[in-house]
């Protein structure tokens, strides 16, 4: 009965550990990488390497901005040649960027 017991025991402890479990959104935006196609033929995508964020935007011309990130419960800001604020709103596997009146919706690649 006792072997029984250990070995539930067992099989809880490693399901669990196996579990990851996201305490804010600063660790799911940054632990995934997100890309739209826009209508107008562009690709807008989003990937983390650490802190270090790389927006870029892709069609007729390339843009790109690069730098540490920092992500609070409503801003994320990429410290390029300038900061660069963002405000976003996450959902599910989709991520909402917003910046005076343009905004882009990503999902997870």
């Amino acid at each position: 009965m006792k072997i029984k017991y250990a070995i539930v025991l067992i099989v809880v402890t490693l399901l669990t550990s196996c579990t990851r479990i996201m305490s804010n959104p600063s660790d799911e935006i940054k632990l995934n990488n997100w890309k739209a196609e826009l209508k107008n033929g562009y690709t807008v995508s989003l990937d983390f390497v650490g802190d270090n964020a790389d927006l870029e935007l892709n069609g007729d011309i390339k843009t790109s901005i690069k730098g540490l990130c920092v992500i609070d419960s409503e801003e994320m800001i990429i410290y390029g040649a300038e900061p660069y604020v963002f405000r976003y709103a996450l959902s599910g596997d989709s991520l909402k960027l917003i910046r005076g009146k343009g905004k882009v919706t990503l999902l997870k690649n």
